[in-house]
């Protein structure tokens, strides 16, 4: 996925550590779920919807 450094991936089991990720990565990452769901794979919005939320809370924390 573009956008994302190696250095963000769990070596031990491969997965994406997602608080390392800045807000851009975390938009290309939801972007890479929303197309997944379009194409039949429904596993990725849960995680997809965290990461709006963290998104979200970032953007009111901003503001205030």
């Amino acid at each position: 996925m573009q956008g994302i450094e190696p250095c963000e991936i769990n070596s031990n089991s491969g997965a994406l550590i997602m608080e390392n990720l800045n807000d851009y990565q975390k938009l290309e990452w939801i972007h890479f779920a929303i197309q997944e769901a379009l194409n039949g794979n429904l596993g990725e919005l849960e995680q997809a919807l965290k990461l709006v939320e963290d998104l979200r809370e970032n953007s009111l924390t901003d503001l205030l």
